[in-house]
């Protein structure tokens, strides 16, 4: 499984903000059909020839969103030309059909559409031919077919400024194996071609199947998820590049990621009715949902297991706790008995008073975490019995269920955590309580902690109080404060750099506080 904390800092943003507006997405649905409903009233109030017009701006709402109905709006334009004899809206409706019939999986309507238009229209009408050419050469490619003809009339005839060439050259340059170029023409007409939303989705789409050829994954993530980000917010529904970026994070054993994204777009699916994305979800959703599953039913096992460890190591410590107190019992019977004899050595004692002084701080330092130790283990044996009576009385009196529940609070946790971490700093300050004016001593001015209290330590702090007891490491430090491995090393290496006078020396010199 990839964690969230292995993929860029710039995808996990990504990421985020795609499952910020999958949550708001039925508020982005709800004003694209207000807009919808807005454009349709103005039928009533057109004659046959303006609506060639109003139906030209219906299907381009609806392709990508509804399918069905952009095919529904292109056969409305294409009667109410056919009434005011308008030859050439005609056959951009027809244009408009086949694209429509390409994207639901007629392939033979759209072919039988796209004929009628070879033998009549093409040779009238030169944007009815770029339309003809353009539809064939990217179901062709889509379908890894080589479409050379097409591709090149296209190049050959189209306005050299327009955004139509630079994507056509593009594709013909991918069916030709020339990914390098494909992407060097992307990249120097991007600013032309991410006017808006939607150009910004198709640019970042085309760019990212260019890196995948390449074979440059990460970068291909992130590109398919900003253009899923923009179809999002334009919104569309046939989901193209969620597919692909599902596709993608299943495969880096991202399995909860992808079967969310999956299981949204195939919501949206069938609304969209697009099916040339079909066959991918019935590939991938089977395999996703068991992978899912799977992780639900290991997740709920391990949590199983640690109710079980948690109910034996709670035994083992009433044993242990048991154990101690009959030798604490025996222990007080044999000092009753040696009473007398230690009274005896009082005077011995008395000779030896100026070397304990001498020994004093060590002392003090060893005494101060023995007690802090049994004072921690008496509080997590009690804990233990505590939490192990209320999972009891949840189980008794409100079912397992809210047992779970209470099992997969944070709550507890977060509560001892940080009664911890206070145990700690108050211990370590008592033993050292000049450290932080010390240590502050060897840093620059400006680069100087403060602490959030008298006494609480920073975690920066904590990093340096756990070198100043001997624990140097940075994985073991990164498990004692709960943060990662690369966190602790740029803690010290700010530290580092900001230290007055020779840095390699900083940490030797943190080392030697209060001796």
């Amino acid at each position: 499984m990839q964690d969230k904390n292995d993929y860029p800092p710039e995808t996990r943003k990504a990421f985020e903000r795609i499952d910020s507006i999958m949550s708001v997405h039925d508020r982005i649905i709800a004003d694209k059909e207000q807009r919808l409903s807005q454009l349709r009233m103005l039928r009533k109030d057109f004659d046959d020839r303006e609506l060639v017009g109003l139906y030209t701006r219906l299907f381009d709402s609806y392709f990508s969103y509804d399918f069905d109905s952009a095919a529904h709006y292109a056969r409305l334009k294409y009667d109410a030309a056919l009434k005011v004899g308008d030859s050439h809206a005609m056959a951009q409706a027809k244009v408009n059909i086949a694209k429509t019939e390409l994207y639901l999986g007629n392939e033979i309507v759209a072919m039988d559409t796209l004929k009628s238009l070879a033998q009549t229209d093409t040779a009238r009408y030169t944007d009815i031919k770029k339309g003809y050419y353009d539809a064939i050469a990217n179901h062709q490619f889509a379908k890894g077919n080589r479409a050379d003809k097409e591709f090149e009339w296209l190049i050959h005839n189209s306005n050299p400024n327009s955004v139509g060439i630079i994507y056509n050259t593009a594709t013909y340059l991918r069916s030709l194996g020339r990914h390098r170029e494909a992407l060097d023409l992307i990249t120097a007409n991007r600013e032309r071609l991410t006017n808006n939303s939607h150009g910004k989705a198709m640019v970042d789409f085309v760019t990212a199947q260019i890196h995948l050829a390449l074979g440059d994954t990460v970068l291909a993530t992130q590109l398919l998820a900003n253009s899923s980000i923009h179809d999002l917010t334009s919104p569309v529904r046939d989901y193209t590049s969620l597919y692909q970026l599902a596709t993608i994070l299943f495969g880096n054993g991202d399995v909860d990621r992808a079967y969310r994204y999956l299981t949204f777009a195939t919501k949206d699916h069938y609304a969209a009715n697009v099916n040339n994305n079909l066959r991918t979800l019935n590939d991938m959703m089977p395999a996703i949902i068991s992978a899912h599953d799977k992780r639900n039913q290991e997740r709920t096992r391990l949590q199983t297991d640690t109710t079980i460890g948690i109910a034996i190591l709670a035994a083992t410590l009433l044993v242990v706790l048991w154990m101690l107190y009959k030798q604490l019992q025996r222990a007080s019977q044999a000092n009753r008995e040696k009473t007398q004899l230690y009274e005896n050595l009082v005077i011995a004692s008395r000779r030896l008073e100026a070397l304990n002084r001498t020994l004093t701080q060590s002392n003090n330092t060893k005494d101060a975490y023995i007690l802090q130790y049994l004072n921690l283990c008496s509080y997590y044996i009690n804990s233990l019995e505590s939490y192990r009576n209320n999972l009891r009385a949840i189980a008794r009196n409100k079912g397992v269920q809210q047992m779970l529940d209470h099992l997969n609070s944070s709550t507890l946790h977060d509560r001892e955590l940080k009664e911890f971490y206070h145990n700690f700093d108050a211990t370590f300050l008592k033993l050292f309580p000049d450290f932080v004016d010390r240590f502050n001593e060897l840093i620059e001015p400006d680069k100087r902690l403060v602490m959030p209290s008298s006494d609480t330590l920073s975690t920066e702090m904590r990093v340096f109080a756990l070198m100043r007891l001997g624990i140097t490491e940075s994985e073991r430090i990164a498990i004692f404060l709960r943060r990662s491995t690369s966190t602790i090393y740029n803690y010290r290496v700010k530290m580092r750099n900001a230290a007055i006078g020779d840095r390699d020396e900083f940490e030797e010199k943190v080392m030697k506080i209060g001796l």
